[in-house]
């Protein structure tokens, strides 16, 4: 049985969104407050086209939605059109279909001629023919562009106007997509009810798209929940000059100030605003004068009533959603309808922003304005920017042009002017500003490969615009003096220093900060500049219950780590050792006689040194915990000597050229990363963990903060007692003074152990990295030659999983280690480290799991403390 919901129902009786969809459950909740919303039914996710009750249940909901608004569809005299609209649970901006104007039929467009003129009636029809030709008919969208350029050409219009106002044009146009509909098999139905179970059934199908398909596989959208399909009467944007259609948010989404922002097309639909189409105009006059463009046709001096009910609905829906929004409207003959609530894509600095306010206005508490930011942002918290512009003046170095700022900070890259051509360069190893006229959603896997997107069409809220900032990357729109070259080989500006051509491959810099373009790869730098971030994350801190560690590899790094609010700091001992004296004595221990003078006296070198270098960072922790990964990969680096090396190395540890040389061979590994390193290092060459660990014993002492050894490459409980009575053994009469020893669990073959292990260890770090190499058998380095096609071309994975945490399998197996750990020893400490432990979905796993500790890079650690803030708040559903 086909489920249809009226949305004048779904106002008085809320439904979830995953069961109506996103779109269908913001109506609602604008007819709740009194906005004027276009009558309209919902069939729910799940709903089946091949049902067999399915074309009754659409004429059931089409004679309400007749009764509702006092017109027929597809008849006159009062003519009722509709838009057939994708409303998926979760955001998916272009991914999916919306086919408007069905229902246009010879009566219906008579009856619209009727009652607004042939020019309206004309244009409504080329509009139809376009979407279905499109959406339905899968038309290619050259053969409709081509088809109003001819037209344009035929009647004196320049290339690319508005048909709208011109209904001989528009006709000419129609006549040529009904032409190119027959040849390719296809006929508009003359049946208003067989245009719409066709246009439904497209909505649907939508969902398996392959654009859509790959935008999910991006932002981690489950493949299972599908779209709801929304069907509401059609509200003309286009119907005459006091008409238009536009989208505004309700704060700039750039910066976060107060006030509404956006843009909008006259005599226009909401496709024409968003696909770059057309150039649309400010919504407000102060907006139009700071973007230099004439103040007279913002539609605030336009449509001054139209603008200010979209002002007093914005205020409105903004209270009661208690968040910044992103709205779209038509305003049909002077009267604003509302089309769509979302939240509003924002930069990093927005988001902040609209937070404090939201808390500092009464709007929502700091654990609902939480909510309200996206975890992933945070990494923009070190993006790149450029110097300050007078700086760059002083240099020498001028822009070549200017579009509109839509943020993301800056970017450096290869020209790249088509999706093609972007993939290639960035599966070469470069990194690629993809320049275009304007942007498309089958665009969007090229997008997310680019480093920026530069575009000459489009405005603040156009495709590009939105796409970008969801997914946190610099982008310049707008950008009218670019042109792109007719041979696709690069392009021109005409901008503030003449003419300047950049081609494909050459540097270009862009700055989503400042809308300027710059010819050449210019110097960025990564530094926190946001204002009111520590307040937002110290929302985080009060909420979370897990504790944040970052991972270094350096002093350097540790040091400018710990001046950032982080619980504590994870540090790998094998960067310990580039030290030249350090490594010569490491080398010593290696080779030496255990029992040796020269034996003795590097572990004293090394031991003394290495509490000098570590000093510095623990008078740094102020009493916060230090757990250091022993044992790790410190043989490579060690062991790669030339034969004068060799000879060094005999000379000094009292040993024969030939045993030293044979005692390094027997070390050395084939396979970096399968050889001697963590627990196996510990038992075969004991001499050198042994002083790394009273290296460390010694540098903690008497500071106040907690050491933590963890050992790596742990495979059994068995393996690691024995590295835990080496510690013991070696520490001697400071036995006392042993630090907290741990396992850090990066083999499936552990995870399947962790019970033993965990009656050995007083806490188990499960090694994300580690995990994905194994489980998946590759490494970062080999799989970056084809990983990104594997992604974005052949659809094998969903996303890269060295970036996002893969919770399928390499979550399946932290959930069974953490389930045997704890039935073996239920007080054992349990964390997740890696790369990707700070990614939003390892976080949420982590706090689902009840761990106690995140270690991840510093620049994901503002991403996992506010992802871990999140999950803390978040309320059951």
């Amino acid at each position: 049985m086909i489920d249809l919901l009226p949305l004048a129902a779904l106002a008085q009786d809320p439904r979830p969104a995953s069961r109506v969809g996103r779109k269908a459950a913001g109506l609602a909740e604008l007819m709740r407050i009194g906005a004027t919303v276009p009558a309209g039914f919902v069939l729910p996710v799940g709903t089946d086209p091949n049902d067999p009750g399915f074309a009754a249940a659409l004429a059931d909901g089409m004679s309400v939605l007749e009764r509702e608004t006092g017109r027929r569809f597809g008849a006159g005299p009062r003519a009722l059109l509709v838009a057939v609209r994708s409303g998926a649970a979760v955001s998916m901006p272009g991914m999916l279909d919306t086919v408007l104007d069905v229902g246009v039929t010879p009566a219906a467009l008579a009856a619209l001629a009727a009652e607004s003129g042939e020019a309206f009636a004309a244009s409504t029809r080329l509009r139809a023919l376009e979407g279905y030709g499109r959406d339905v008919a899968g038309l290619p969208d050259r053969a409709i562009a081509l088809a109003r350029a001819q037209a344009c050409a035929r009647h004196g219009l320049a290339s690319g106007a508005s048909l709208d106002a011109h209904p001989a044009a528009a006709g000419d146009a129609s006549d040529a997509l009904e032409r190119s509909l027959h040849e390719a098999g296809w006929v508009l139905p003359a049946d208003a009810h067989a245009q719409l179970e066709l246009a439904v059934r497209a909505v649907f199908a939508s969902w398996s798209a392959p654009r859509a398909v790959r935008y999910r596989r991006h932002q981690g959208v489950a493949e299972a929940t599908g779209t709801a399909c929304l069907v509401q009467a059609m509200v003309f944007g286009n119907r005459d000059a006091r008409s238009c259609a536009g989208v505004l948010t309700t704060r700039d989404p750039r910066t976060g100030a107060p006030g509404v922002r956006g843009e909008y097309a006259p005599r226009a639909q909401g496709p024409d605003v968003v696909d770059g189409r057309s150039q649309p105009l400010p919504l407000t006059t102060a907006a139009a004068l700071d973007e230099g463009r004439d103040p007279s046709r913002a539609l605030q001096h336009v449509e001054p009533e139209a603008f200010a009910a979209l002002v007093q609905m914005a205020a409105q829906a903004e209270r009661h959603f208690a968040d910044a929004l992103e709205l779209e409207f038509v305003v049909d003959a002077g009267v604003v309808h509302a089309l769509q609530a979302r939240p509003a894509k924002r930069t990093l600095e927005a988001g902040v922003r609209i937070a404090r306010a939201l808390v500092g206005e009464g709007l929502c508490s700091s654990s609902a304005a939480l909510s309200t930011l996206d975890p992933g942002g945070f990494a923009q918290a070190y993006r790149a920017h450029l110097p300050p512009l007078d700086e760059l003046a002083r240099r020498g170095i001028a822009p070549i042009a200017r579009g509109l700022a839509v943020g993301g900070g800056a970017a450096v890259g290869a020209l790249a002017v088509d999706v093609a051509g972007a993939v290639r360069w960035v599966q070469s190893g470069v990194d690629v500003i993809l320049a275009r006229p304007d942007t498309r959603p089958d665009d969007v896997h090229g997008m997310k490969l680019a480093a920026g997107l530069l575009t000459s069409a489009g405005g603040a809220t156009s495709h590009a615009a939105t796409v970008a900032r969801g997914l946190g990357k610099p982008c310049v729109t707008g950008c009218l003096s670019m042109t792109l070259s007719p041979d696709h080989d690069g392009v021109a500006f005409d901008g503030f220093s003449g003419p300047t051509r950049v081609r494909v491959g050459e540097p270009i810099t862009i700055d989503g900060d400042t809308g300027y373009v710059y010819a050449g790869a210019l110097p960025i730098e990564r530094t926190a500049r946001v204002e009111g971030l520590s307040e937002v994350l110290g929302w985080a801190d009060e909420a979370r219950r897990l504790r944040v560690m970052g991972i270094c590899d350096t002093l350097p790094r540790a040091l400018a780590t710990l001046r950032s609010d982080v619980d504590g700091i994870g540090l790998f001992t094998d960067r310990l050792l580039h030290d030249p004296a350090l490594a010569d004595a490491a080398r010593i221990l290696l080779v030496a006689d255990p029992e040796g003078p020269e034996a003795r006296e590097a572990e004293e070198t090394l031991v003394d040194g290495l509490r000098v270098r570590l000093r510095p960072v623990v008078d740094a922790l102020a009493g916060r915990p230090l757990v250091v990964r022993a044992f790790d990969d410190v043989l490579p680096d060690l062991l790669g000597l030339d034969a004068d090396g060799v000879a060094r190395l005999a000379a000094a540890s009292g040993e024969s050229r030939r045993d030293t040389d044979r005692r390094l061979r027997e070390l050395r590994p084939t396979h970096r990363r399968l050889g001697l390193r963590g627990a196996r290092l510990g038992l075969v060459c004991a001499a050198l963990p042994a002083a790394l660990v009273r290296a460390l014993v010694s540098a903690i002492d008497g500071s106040g903060s907690e050491l933590e050894v963890v050992v790596p490459a742990v495979t059994s409980g068995r393996e690691l007692r024995k590295v835990v009575e080496l510690v013991v053994r070696c520490l001697g009469d400071r036995v006392a003074r042993v630090p907290r020893l741990g396992a850090v669990v990066g083999f499936p073959h552990a995870c399947l152990e962790a019970g033993d292990i965990a009656t050995a260890a007083r806490s188990i770090y499960f090694d994300t990295h580690e995990l994905t190499r194994t489980m998946f058998g590759m490494s970062w380095e080999d799989s970056r030659r084809y990983l990104t096609r594997y992604v974005h071309e052949l659809g094998v994975y969903d996303a890269d999983p060295f970036v996002r945490f893969d919770e399928t399998g390499v979550g399946r197996m932290i959930r069974t280690g953490t389930a045997a750990a704890r039935a073996a020893r239920p007080a054992v400490r349990l964390g997740l480290a890696g790369e990707v432990a700070g990614e939003p979905s390892a976080v949420r796993l982590a706090h689902e799991l009840g761990f106690a500790m995140i270690a991840c890079p510093p620049e994901r650690v503002a991403v996992a403390r506010i992802a871990a803030g999140q999950a803390a708040s978040r309320r059951p559903d």
